[in-house]
Order: structure tokens, then C-alpha cells, then sequence
């Protein structure tokens, strides 16, 4: 529908059971990105998209250039 509603939530796998629950149709498998955060994308039964996201500790600057360091070499 060209309709995308991103979401924060306190506990992604929470949120995750819900929606397959519902009928989801999930685009995106939770995954974790290299700063920290984790997240999953679905589509609705009424056609929106939805991507929710558990966001971590924010990491200093040096952190997440040494995490980016490790996933990109």
C-alpha cells in the first residue's frame, strides 16, 4: 500500500510471536545489527508494513567503529 510504520518495542521476540500469531506475513527475519539494535519487518493482513525495532545500549562512537571494523573485514 506504500505504507511503512516503524515501531521501538521493549522485546522484539515478544512482538515477533504476536505478529506471526496474527497472520504476518514477516519480509525480514529478526536480526541483529552490528550496533546493537535488533529488528524484523512484516507485512500486515491488510497489506502495511511494519518494522520493529528492540534498540540496544547506545554504544560510544569507538564502539561502533570497532563493531563496523569487525563486520565489514
Amino acid at each position: 500500500l506504500g505504507v511503512r510504520i516503524d515501531l521501538n518495542v521493549p522485546d522484539l521476540a515478544v512482538t515477533y510471536a504476536a505478529c506471526v500469531a496474527a497472520g504476518c506475513q514477516v519480509t525480514a527475519e529478526p536480526v541483529q545489527e552490528f550496533w546493537g539494535d535488533r529488528s524484523f519487518s512484516c507485512l500486515d493482513p491488510f497489506g502495511y508494513e511494519w518494522q520493529f525495532t528492540q534498540t540496544a545500549e547506545r554504544m560510544t562512537y569507538d564502539q561502533m567503529a570497532k563493531a563496523a571494523k569487525a563486520v565489514w573485514s
